[in-house]
């Protein structure tokens, strides 16, 4: 995923999850796991009889946009409402001037309100889309 300044990203990166599962199911049959367990961005796989699951996040190849139901916080006090904006928005700074319950709440729902429909990230246009790595996010 495209998700640092600090890498150069370009199609020859790129493989997309249908690639993956393609080559995974030269090693046998893969079911799709769908149980409650498995909410959040991934789409769950297994081999028949095999202990595990296999997640495959494809926010290039196959957007989960619509469905994302995630926030980060930083480690800095930033909220980002999606990883691949550089959008954030200081919550810290409230918390330490005594910010109310009420006004926090606020604060996380205008995050989640902002959200974008959809990020802008496509495997023929790879670009640096972040300002900082993915450890500095929280993902």
């Amino acid at each position: 995923m495209p998700v640092s300044s600090e890498v150069d990203w370009s199609p020859r990166h790129f493989i997309s999850a249908d690639e993956i599962l393609t080559r995974l199911q030269t090693v046998g049959p893969l079911e799709q796991v769908t149980a409650e367990h498995t909410n959040g961005p991934a789409r769950h796989f297994r081999w028949p009889g095999a202990p595990g699951v296999i997640g495959v996040i494809s926010p290039i190849s196959h957007h989960f946009c619509p469905t994302c139901n995630r926030i980060r916080l930083t480690a800095d006090g930033k909220l980002r409402n999606c990883l691949f904006s550089d959008e954030e928005g200081d919550i810290k700074s409230p918390l330490r001037q005594g910010a109310s319950d009420a006004a926090l709440a606020d604060i996380l729902r205008q995050a989640i309100a902002r959200k974008p429909e959809k990020h802008m990230v496509q495997p023929e246009l790879f670009r640096k889309c972040q300002s900082r790595p993915m450890v500095a996010i929280g993902g």
